[in-house]
């Protein structure tokens, strides 16, 4: 993948993270309605966070860059890579911000699958605008040969 490429699809990706991250909080708040679990207090300044925690996950996608064509595997290893970055950045922040108790393995479980979900999300975008731009390319072709 280009560089270009990658900065495009972090632009994108950018808006479905950090709306992501804005429903999830908002799931996690009623949470504690639902099975009882205690989350900590989500303060104002905390979108601040969210907001630097989105650039630092997006950046992930640079994991994605090579210049020359990348085979199956090694794309899904760097995908693998990126997830697990996600995860630990959120993991720690979590943390650090207090939004969450450490030893609470049902609570990492949830945020870990959630992000997941976050993170699948930006994947789907990103093979639906590939899917886009070949049949674009493929009905441009189609009409130059028809001609």
């Amino acid at each position: 993948m280009s560089m270009k490429e990658i900065l495009r699809r972090m632009r994108q990706s950018f808006f479905i993270i950090f709306s992501g991250s804005i429903v999830l909080t908002y799931i996690f708040r009623i949470i504690p309605e639902i099975v009882g679990v205690s989350f900590g207090v989500v303060r104002a300044g905390d979108i601040t966070v969210m907001l630097l925690v989105t650039v630092i996950t997006n950046a992930m996608h640079l994991l994605l860059y090579s210049k020359k064509e990348l085979s199956r595997l090694q794309l899904l290893l760097r995908y693998i890579l990126a997830l697990l970055g996600i995860l630990t950045t959120i993991t720690i922040t979590m943390i650090i911000m207090e939004w969450t108790y450490v030893f609470n393995l049902f609570i990492w479980v949830l945020l870990w699958a959630s992000a997941a979900l976050v993170f699948a999300a930006v994947i789907l975008k990103d093979i639906y605008q590939g899917r886009k731009l070949a049949d674009k390319i493929h009905e441009k072709l189609k009409e130059r040969y028809q001609e």
